[in-house]
């Protein structure tokens, strides 16, 4: 992805929205901890696919997700509104306000890798590619940073959390909520790493 200098944040983040409830499961699924698979076959993310233009309007899952993240009205390089060229999107992991979509990734909250080796391995084409491009649960798919996507990887909360400390409450509870729908299993390093944010967050856990 080409990129241009990172544009400074020239404004505060906007107020981070209260934790929405969790589906019922999703205290089961954390106090679980269940193992990855080391069975399941190797991830290859070609067998994901993402990006897809699922309602065939020209926009593809990027170009969708960019549109509704974006806090001004887009700018589009052509008349059928395609590909989003410009908008305004305030970075959740870093707090960075971004005006050219081409410093942006569409981060998958869950990555595609560690859903992959927490069950998802097991799913049909079409399940990958339901998970890969969710767009009805906004938490699912979020415009950041493309530098702070690279950092994060596939890794799970153990081993990274957004910089931006006010993000981190929703950071976690996406992270629960997105795991518990999907039915995708955690690793205890995992789930010690959760509740711990969770009890910083003021949120108890049950178990």
């Amino acid at each position: 992805m080409s990129g241009v200098a990172l544009v400074a944040c020239s404004a505060a983040a906007p107020p981070i929205e209260p934790a929405r409830a969790l589906p019922a499961d999703a205290h089961r699924l954390i106090d679980a901890g269940a193992a990855v698979d080391d069975a399941h076959e190797p991830y290859a993310r070609r067998t994901w696919r993402h990006w897809i233009d699922a309602d065939h309007d020209c926009q593809d899952t990027r170009d969708e997700v960019l549109i509704a993240e974006s806090e001004v009205p887009v700018e589009y390089a052509d008349p059928r509104h395609c590909k989003v060229t410009r908008g305004r999107w305030t970075c959740p992991y870093t707090g960075n306000v971004v005006t050219d979509p081409a410093e942006l990734d569409i981060d998958h909250v869950v990555p595609l890798e560690n859903a992959h080796v927490s069950g998802g391995w097991r799913w049909s084409s079409e399940r990958k590619r339901a998970f890969a491009n969710d767009l009805e649960h906004p938490e699912h798919l979020i415009a950041v940073l493309a530098r702070a996507n690279r950092q994060k990887g596939s890794k799970s909360p153990e081993r990274w959390m957004p910089p931006n400390r006010a993000f981190r409450c929703n950071y976690i509870e996406a992270w629960r909520s997105i795991k518990a729908r999907w039915s995708l299993s955690e690793t205890p390093d995992e789930v010690t790493a959760i509740k711990a944010q969770m009890a910083a967050c003021g949120v108890a856990s049950e178990g």
